[in-house]
């Protein structure tokens, strides 16, 4: 019996969908969901351009459409399905194949980002499965993505280098400039990849020991942990979030920085949140702030994030750690805290919770990390949102970097 044989039965979007079996050295997949991407061979192009990985590599393309499709994107998938599998025909390597395949007909009521990722990563498994190879890597790509020239021999290394890693973040940066779309969409990416930056360097701040980049064209993860932890969830948006998430708090997650991902800019309305439909927003914003005139191509209305103060308050309750496990009265430590953070925690049981967890560890380091397991980054985005509601609204992200910035100096 394989080691995932048991996920395959019981999760698995479906049946193996590549007739050819994996080679015997098979160690890295390349999995890349598509729906209308006309510009799929772009980001082909640069996989095939990369460095040697130094190890046999996959890419396994799912160009993937729902049941319900309109016939235009039923049409374009057909189309980027043909180009691409011409494609792949005339670019061939001994230490890279590339599948490029086509799913039609998918359900509509699961149909949407996770959906895709899990379909195309669960194929990976398959591939990894046939060989009992819980170690192969199956790195996550989007296919509005370029890479960096070393991209595939860095992730290869990395997990070389770190046998004990259960996955990886890898580095990303947007586009900044360039004649592929129109001055102010770079100048909106610029906006929301700092407010990305700011987030994880805020929630580092606080204490919290799991905080990662969770951006899905952006990770790689063991074939054996993704099957573990029960997959990709076929959420329509932010499975990436909660997956990515899930196998961090098992404390073995890494960041591979020495390559770099290039995401798309583009505005997009695929999924209700992320990259796409933060650019589109804020180019939204800027046409009607200006719909009596012609618009400034740098001019975006300031970009909003999370107040800093919020941030302050949790790092004030992760720094009561040690004090919840020992103190013969945990809640009465509640009262340092800051009334706003206190009524969030009254309100999510955080009491009975500590309670729950002292009576179920033998030590202090025990204790913590069940903590964070209940008190995660999915607790503290929640509570992000509960403390906009009340008092601590959205700040201008200039100006937060910029007090971060001299208050450091």
């Amino acid at each position: 019996m394989a080691f995932a044989d048991r996920y395959l039965q019981k999760h698995a979007a479906g049946k193996p969908l590549i007739g050819i079996e994996p080679g015997a050295d098979l160690r890295h997949i390349v999995a890349i969901p598509a729906t209308r991407e006309s510009g799929l061979t772009k980001c082909l192009d640069s996989l095939f351009l990369c460095d040697p990985p130094g190890s046999p590599t996959e890419v396994i393309v799912l160009i993937n459409t729902a049941e319900n499709s309109d016939p235009d994107t039923l049409q374009l998938n057909r189309k980027v399905h043909q180009e691409a599998t011409a494609w792949a025909k005339e670019h061939r390597r001994e230490d890279l194949v590339f599948h490029i395949l086509l799913a039609e007909d998918l359900p509509a009521r699961h149909y949407g980002a996770g959906l895709a990722r899990k379909m195309v990563m669960d194929e990976a498994v398959h591939r990894f499965d046939a060989l009992d190879r819980s170690d192969g890597v199956i790195v996550s790509l989007d296919a509005d993505c370029t890479v960096e020239r070393n991209y595939l021999s860095a992730v290869v290394q990395h997990f070389k280098s770190q046998p004990a890693t259960h996955g990886c973040s890898i580095a990303f940066e947007h586009p900044k400039s360039g004649s592929e779309f129109p001055p102010e969409v770079y100048e909106a990416i610029k906006n929301y990849e700092l407010h990305q930056r700011y987030y994880l360097a805020a929630v580092r701040y606080t204490g919290y020991p799991y905080a990662y980049h969770t951006v899905g064209s952006c990770f790689a993860v063991r074939a054996g942990v993704y099957c573990s932890q029960g997959g990709m969830s076929r959420r329509q948006a932010g499975e990436d979030f909660y997956f990515i998430q899930k196998v961090a708090m098992q404390g073995r997650w890494s960041e591979c920085n020495n390559t770099t991902v290039y995401p798309s800019p583009r505005p997009s309305d695929r999924v209700p949140f992320g990259t796409g439909p933060a650019v589109k927003r804020q180019l939204e914003a800027q046409s009607t702030q200006h719909s009596g005139g012609t618009p400034h191509s740098t001019d975006i209305p300031w970009f909003p994030t999370h107040h800093p103060e919020l941030f302050e308050m949790v790092k004030a309750l992760y720094d009561l750690i040690p004090g919840y496990y020992a103190a013969n009265d945990p809640a009465s430590l509640n009262n340092a805290l800051h009334p706003l953070l206190q009524q969030y925690m009254t309100e999510c049981g955080f009491d009975e919770l500590v309670a729950e967890i002292r009576a179920n560890v033998a030590s202090q380091a025990a204790f913590r990390e069940r903590f964070f397991r209940k008190f995660n980054m999915l607790w503290l985005l929640q509570w992000l949102h509960f403390g906009r509601e009340r008092g601590f609204g959205d700040v201008k992200l200039t100006e937060v970097l910029y007090n971060s910035f001299y208050n450091e100096k």
